[in-house]
């Protein structure tokens, strides 16, 4: 989508406006479901080497969500995806810091940039158009 589509520059931008929203609120529910996932502790003489795993992989968990998330945005680039696409033909993969999902099992709203799926943002070729309007700024790359 572009400046050129049917629903127009502001219909995009309210678009974007509301993944973005979506992503903070999912981002926030994974935070949430982190701290409240009980470690399921065993005995604790017999499996106190399990336990303290546990517990530290819990705190690992919650170690991944820092102060940013709440003042950072999400995600920070998107690879729009043309129609005979092996992989979600001519959807939108939003490439953010961490991976951001709804829910256990669902497609993730912000992919992490380090995943292979991101490569083409990376390896752009030649831009074919750059356009920048009120913060927002998108690229289209020419056909190799």
């Amino acid at each position: 989508m572009g400046e050129d589509s049917a629903a127009g520059p502001e219909a995009e931008l309210d678009a974007e406006r509301e993944r973005l929203d979506r992503a903070r609120q999912a981002l926030r529910g994974m935070r949430d479901e982190a701290r409240d996932t009980a470690v399921a502790l065993g005995d604790p003489v017999a499996d106190k080497v399990i336990n303290a795993y546990l517990a530290a992989a819990k705190q690992r968990r919650m170690a991944t969500f820092t102060e940013a998330d709440e003042t950072a945005p999400p995600f920070f680039g998107r690879l729009d995806l043309s129609p005979d696409a092996p992989i979600i033909p001519g959807g939108r993969i939003y490439l953010g810091r961490r991976l951001v999902r709804e829910a256990a099992g669902d497609d993730p709203l912000v992919v992490d940039w380090r995943s292979p799926v991101a490569r083409p943002f990376y390896r752009l070729g030649r831009v074919r158009r750059w356009a920048s309007t009120g913060g927002v700024a998108s690229a289209s790359t020419g056909a190799r």
